[in-house]
């Protein structure tokens, strides 16, 4: 009781301080963008239940660092997937510059400016590159304002002290910062800008690259899948991309960056390809990477298009690590390969020794197909040991596990739907699942049954003792209600025979009353139902009994 009312007093300290802090709705909202929120994936993680998710809130809001964007808010999520795209987009745009003819804009008359004498796609390219420097800023004001997760402690920092520190010292700030100067501004402060200077940016433009280990990261976080593999490639896939991008833009460049804008010798692709524009040139430099870096042509097959000493170079270095890319995308895929199927494997190893089993028992064909029938419709091709995971997990996951595994089932059965969670949970871990095989016999009449079968999936036939058949019964329907109101010792007056493979969950007459004797409505429904059951089957059998006594009396 006293926990209840800490926790309740917790909440209500929390509501004092939001209030406080907003005295508007906007702001309230504001504020719940800001903080530390339930939504946030990775809250869970970090937070293992609502009364430390509480705590940290009021820590949040006492600290006095209320313009601090805490690193598990419904903010930080959304703005994480912003990240992602801008991130992939800017080290796309900015290694484009390096590939921006300046010579193009510069002219000898002081009258005229830089969009006097430019291209339209030029001015563009310069326009759209400014938008993305200008978000690269924004982006470090945020980093200032944003806490962090310290990977030691586990502690989130929210002092903006220590935040700027650690930001500061990282290894991305600097980089940023350089490759987040525009272009432009040379050409507002100089008429005619020296090369060196646009070298100088041009070379940090590159720098920007290093940004795909945040690409590399954020991935994991925000795309949504949960298999290993699918990531994987995912992230292979825009490596391999970047890779590609970036050397083709050095395949293009290197030897204008370093002898037009440093001056270290004439750039005779200059004068070659100063007819067409960048995005003309991209193509043809993009696929001859592509070569190198795929290993499909040895550099000294193109050394005729090779003219510098650096182009050859960066060549020779392209190949050398496409040859590496291509051995490693090989090791992952036959890692990925054996990993994937080493379930199917450990099956089929299973169904060896399974059928050599059968051979050395000497079975029937008939009955080894239904054993190897019953094995592949269990295990779908790919083995587990079920007992052993199912020992490994507490009670709750088990509970959990089988209310989802029993989902479909409880909202085909009619009977269950009215039931509380609560109690479905409590009836679902004594449920029995059960596969039959076709002409499998579930019940037979005569016998004493002590259980209620609900169906999953799957068909069955219901018969009289003495073999009328009285129905079909489908997914969702139960059977063996009959049984539950025949006193002690009476037999079983139906047989029951799978019509085809069958998924079944089986609840024993004791669990049954065990779980369901408080539910008064549910009990009157089901022996109700049983009583009407029981007159109908003992209807028709005595009347094919009628039948059978005619016919045979008459044909005699």
């Amino acid at each position: 009781m006293s926990h209840r009312c800490e926790l309740h007093h917790e909440n209500e300290r929390a509501d004092l301080f939001l209030q406080a802090y907003a005295a508007s709705k906007l702001k309230s909202r504001l504020l719940s963008w800001l903080v530390i929120s339930e939504k946030n994936r990775y809250c869970a993680l970090h937070f293992k239940s609502e009364e430390y998710i509480r705590k940290e809130k009021i820590r949040h809001l006492q600290s006095g660092y209320i313009y601090i964007i805490h690193p598990l808010s419904k903010f930080q999520q959304w703005y994480e997937f912003w990240l992602f795209l801008y991130y992939l987009l800017t080290i796309s745009v900015k290694l484009f510059d390096c590939g921006v003819r300046d010579a193009d804009v510069m002219c000898t008359d002081t009258d005229k400016t830089i969009f006097d004498n430019a291209s339209g796609s030029f001015i563009a390219y310069v326009v759209f590159s400014t938008v993305m420097d200008v978000l690269s800023w924004i982006d470090i004001i945020l980093s200032f304002l944003t806490g962090y997760i310290n990977e030691i402690t586990g502690i989130i920092e929210l002092n903006p002290k220590a935040i700027a520190k650690n930001y500061m010292t990282g290894p991305f700030f600097i980089i940023t910062v350089l490759t987040s100067v525009p272009r432009f501004l040379f050409y507002v402060f100089y008429d005619q800008p020296p090369l060196k200077l646009i070298g100088v940016q041009v070379a940090f433009s590159l720098l920007k690259g290093i940004r795909i280990i945040s690409v590399m990261s954020l991935s994991k976080r925000i795309l949504p899948t949960h298999s290993n593999t699918g990531m994987l490639i995912i992230r292979w896939f825009i490596l391999f991309a970047f890779v590609l991008h970036m050397c083709s833009m050095l395949d293009l460049t290197i030897s204008r960056v370093i002898r037009f804008y440093f001056e270290l010798g004439k750039c005779k692709d200059i004068l070659l390809y100063e007819h067409m524009t960048l995005y003309q040139l991209y193509p043809r430099y993009m696929f001859r990477t592509s070569a190198y870096l795929l290993a499909i042509v040895l550099p000294g097959n193109l050394i005729t298009s090779i003219t510098y000493p650096e182009s050859y170079i960066f060549a020779i270095l392209s190949y050398l690590t496409g040859k590496i890319f291509v051995a490693a995308t090989w090791v992952i895929t036959i890692s990925l390969f054996l990993t994937h199927n080493s379930l199917r494997i450990k099956f089929q190893y299973l169904m060896i020794q399974i059928e050599e089993y059968m051979i050395q028992k000497k079975l029937p064909i008939p009955l080894r197909k239904r054993i190897i029938e019953y094995y592949y419709f269990k295990y779908h091709g790919k083995y587990f040991k079920e007992n052993a995971l199912n020992f490994l997990l507490s009670n709750p996951l088990k509970k959990e596990i089988n209310l989802h595994m029993c989902r479909i089932l409880i909202a085909k059965v009619t009977i269950l739907r009215n039931l509380k969670t609560e109690k479905v949970s409590e009836l679902v871990q004594y449920l029995i699942p059960e596969i039959y095989l076709p002409q499998d016999i579930i019940i037979q009449s005569g016998s004493l049954q002590d259980s209620l079968y609900f169906i999953s999936s799957g068909t069955v036939a219901v018969y009289t003792h003495s073999g009328k058949e009285v129905c079909h019964l489908q997914d969702g329907s139960y059977f063996g209600e009959i049984d539950l109101i025949l006193k002690k010792g009476q037999k079983c007056i139906i047989t029951v025979i799978a019509v085809e493979i069958c998924q079944i969950y089986r609840l024993k007459k004791d669990d049954f009353e065990k779980t369901l004797r408080y539910h008064k409505n549910i009990m009157r429904e089901i022996i109700a139902y049983a009583e009407d059951q029981l007159k109908y089957i003992t209807m028709v059998e005595r009347k094919y009994k009628e039948k059978l006594f005619e016919e045979t009396y008459t044909a005699s």
